[in-house]
């Protein structure tokens, strides 16, 4: 009698919080035919000015717990903003870090002026200024922008001052990091490797 045994399975590594946000954006988005898709939400999730007039609505709510959220305002403040910055995208340009995108030189411009990247990167611990600010960045690159990238950016920096460990220290790297890809974009070895494992 011959037993036979399968090898055990490589674990299943669960999606980072960045894919899951992926996810529930493409979910939404209407196809290259502009079909389908949840623009109603969306529309609702645009004209958010605030991170609660996004955190209100159903499908961020529904975003927050696939994050794995708890009914913790501050947490909820902070998925309403990624809902909101996120319902501006268009398309998944997951081929280079936002930061690059945005630093990448084409007829001798950048699409986000030095100025206003370093004012970004100041604006991004407050769940209303990152709203706006990165809203503006995602419109300087007509939608198109590696989303996990911008997700996983997001929840590190607006996570920043919660009793996370390492929160500080994530969010401090994340800066340098975006600083690195935006300067280093119009260098031939600019970094396209985006960490998304927030």
């Amino acid at each position: 009698m011959n037993i036979v045994v399968d090898p055990p399975k490589a674990p299943v590594k669960p999606p980072t919080r960045a894919a899951r946000c992926r996810d529930w954006l493409c979910e939404m988005l209407p196809d290259a035919n502009r079909k389908g898709g949840d623009r109603a939400t969306l529309a609702a999730l645009r004209r958010a000015s605030r991170p609660l007039d996004a955190a209100i609505c159903p499908a961020t709510i529904t975003l927050h717990r696939i994050l794995g959220g708890s009914n913790y305002p501050d947490g909820m403040l902070r998925t309403g903003a990624v809902a909101a910055v996120l319902s501006h995208v268009r398309a998944d340009a997951h081929r280079a870090s936002v930061a690059t995108q945005l630093g990448r030189v084409t007829d001798g411009r950048r699409p986000m002026s030095e100025l206003r990247f370093r004012h970004l990167l100041t604006e991004v611990h407050d769940p209303k200024r990152a709203m706006t600010a990165l809203r503006r960045a995602v419109h300087l690159l007509d939608g198109e922008v590696n989303i996990e990238d911008l997700a996983s950016s997001m929840l590190i920096w607006l996570e920043r001052d919660a009793p996370f460990p390492n929160a500080k220290q994530r969010s401090d790297e994340r800066l340098l990091r975006w600083s690195y890809d935006y300067y280093g974009a119009e260098s031939e070895g600019a970094s396209a490797d985006t960490d998304t494992s927030a």
